[in-house]
């Protein structure tokens, strides 16, 4: 008899417990369909009775902030970053709130997101980078200001290529001059050996051959500066002793080189005391004795 009760008592529990993620993942997805389809007083309501955390994801790994950028939501947006939400989730593709925006074009949102601190750094599956779609997409205007917040302008896709190549490859004359003049590399060569210059004179953009021509002995403007060394790792946090002191207290993104040069990592500075650096690691896998540098 007692065997019995606990064989009832197993199974009530986990189908109680089944019951109970099942409630939460609705609950989960209505929230997300809502801040997709602009029900502010709905995305309001689920987070006021506290039914979902704001940064809660559904099946494809994505947020309420993410479908209301991608969307472009303005207005549930503005709520979501207003209520703490986190501007640098990844969904199953690698795309950040960020991305997404400016894939779709919604500027408004995008200048929103990166005053709440969303990194422009951070890569898709395919490796691009938010200046690698403001150039593809002719967004002048967020290029600019993209290139403001540390961007790494010589960031390379899966394929090779550069935000330069993707200017190039749009037809953007004065994005691909904005590049130029902040230091992209005119002469890099993607994946099948071409570089900006070729691509512009097989796709017949003349104007743009002839200038990026003019500017191909022109050295990159933005240079690599040595933070320091990993010297400690512990969780997801290291420590840095610095070999550089100036613009340390200004400094957001960092990135970790192995001993060939190849980039193991990226983080930012969360403490700088004088003495030592404490980063937390925003992904990859860097170890001790890696460099950390920033792009300057």
């Amino acid at each position: 008899m007692r065997l019995l009760l606990y064989i009832f008592l197993f199974y009530s529990l986990n189908a109680e417990t089944e019951n109970t993620i099942k409630k939460k993942n609705s609950n989960i997805n209505e929230f997300i369909r809502a801040a997709n389809s602009g029900q502010l007083d709905k995305v309001k309501k689920f987070l006021s009775e506290k039914l979902v955390d704001i940064n809660d994801k559904d099946k494809n790994e994505e947020t309420a902030l993410q479908v209301a950028s991608r969307s472009g939501n303005l207005e549930i947006v503005n709520f979501l970053l207003a209520a703490k939400a986190q501007p640098n989730t990844q969904n199953f593709n690698g795309e950040t709130p960020l991305l997404q925006s400016i894939e779709r074009g919604h500027s408004e949102i995008v200048k929103k997101l990166i005053s709440n601190f969303a990194d422009v750094n951070i890569v898709d599956k395919k490796n691009r980078t938010a200046l690698m779609l403001a150039s593809a997409n002719g967004m002048l205007e967020i290029a600019e200001l993209i290139l403001t917040k540390e961007a790494n302008i010589n960031a390379k896709d899966k394929d090779g290529n550069t935000a330069l190549f993707q200017a190039v490859g749009a037809g953007q004359f004065e994005i691909v001059s904005l590049l130029v003049e902040n230091g992209a590399d005119v002469n890099a060569k993607n994946n099948e050996g071409k570089t900006p210059i070729r691509w512009a004179s097989e796709s017949g953009l003349t104007d743009i051959a002839e200038y990026l021509s003019k500017n191909k002995l022109k050295p990159a403007i933005k240079q690599e500066a040595l933070v320091g060394v990993v010297h400690s790792i512990s969780e997801n946090y290291l420590m840095v002793m610095p070999r550089e002191k100036t613009e340390i207290d200004r400094l957001y993104l960092v990135y970790f080189l192995d001993s060939e040069g190849k980039e193991t990592g990226r983080g930012k500075i969360v403490l700088f005391n004088g003495k030592f650096i404490r980063i937390k690691v925003e992904s990859g896998e860097p170890k001790a004795g890696n460099r950390v540098i920033y792009w300057k």
